[in-house]
């Protein structure tokens, strides 16, 4: 029946609720569109008449502008991510030299090195 359908704001919530209801049967979902229907309208008008719509119309023309504070932010963003990863390459490479430098030690720099190590003992010791 079309004319029980409730005129109430609320009643979209309530036509959602009994959607579950009719879709229990196999037939009879002229009644459920026809509230579908109408809980869309509802909303569609509820827009149009806010404040969301205010100034447009049919000639309103949107172009979407980006402001200069959001590409300068973009900007920032890049030169950070450059430097960070300048930063990474430079550790990497500081790292695989001295890595590659302390394997290439002869057995007088580690004799040299030894020595100042029990240099160092030495003066401790005093």
């Amino acid at each position: 029946d079309l004319h029980s359908f409730p005129t109430r704001r609320s009643s979209d919530l309530e036509a959602m609720a009994r959607a579950s209801e009719l879709n229990a049967y196999k037939t009879g979902y002229g009644e459920f569109a026809w509230q579908m229907r109408e809980a869309a309208h509802r909303i569609l008008f509820t827009v149009a008449q806010s404040n969301a719509m205010n100034g447009f119309d049919s000639d309103t023309i949107v172009k979407l502008v980006t402001p200069w504070w959001q590409t300068a932010l973009i900007a920032l963003n890049t030169a950070f991510g450059i430097l960070a990863g300048a930063g990474v390459a430079g550790y990497i490479a500081l790292w695989c030299i001295e890595f590659f430098d302390g394997r290439r030690k002869t057995k007088a720099d580690e004799a040299a090195d030894a020595e100042a190590d029990n240099r160092g003992r030495r003066n401790e010791n005093i």
